[in-house]
């Protein structure tokens, strides 16, 4: 899947938060709203579909956007 299209409405808005700089769980619950259970199931959602990747920085998670037509190793 490379089209924010087939997202539901709950992907769109973790998406999104994530693109505005969520980095965390945490932080995605705060700008969403959503509740924790939530959030990590659309996050999960969103890594499986291709548009959001895992990084660790500083011994910690963080969750980044994956840049469009560009290949991950």
């Amino acid at each position: 899947i490379s089209s924010e299209e087939e997202l539901d409405d709950k992907e769109k808005v973790v998406l999104d938060a994530i693109k505005n700089g969520a980095k965390t769980l945490n932080q995605v619950m705060k700008i969403t709203g959503l509740p924790k259970a939530t959030a990590y199931r659309k996050i999960k959602s969103l890594i499986r579909k291709g548009l959001v990747k895992i990084e660790i920085e500083d011994k910690k998670r963080i969750l980044k956007v994956k840049e469009e037509g560009k290949k991950e190793n």
